[in-house]
């Protein structure tokens, strides 16, 4: 079995809550010199108005790493024809995984 990275997001649109674009996964041995290990982009649409749980992971060959750097691109702010168009949105993220 590979090794993996996850991460578990919550989007709730009516609360102005979205999933990230996407997300890069970086690991280092010393915490200063970071080596890229992939990237995953969303596929969940993002217009249901219904509260949405996803799982976003990446599967990588095994890597010697004491640290892990996740990097999750959000929307930054809502789009249009939503009621808060324009103005900041939220991203919120609820574990992540690493095994």
């Amino acid at each position: 079995m590979h090794p993996f990275v996850k991460c578990s997001f919550c989007a709730a649109i009516s609360d102005w809550i979205f999933f990230p674009i996407g997300i890069d996964f970086w690991y280092s041995l010393d915490g200063k010199g970071y080596d890229g290990l992939g990237t995953v982009t969303n596929t969940v649409s993002t217009d249901s108005p219904e509260r949405q749980i996803q799982d976003l992971s990446l599967t990588f060959k095994p890597v010697k790493a004491r640290y892990v750097q996740v990097i999750a691109k959000t929307l930054g702010v809502c789009p249009p024809g939503h009621a808060g168009a324009g103005n900041k949105c939220w991203m919120f993220l609820d574990e992540i995984v690493v095994e």
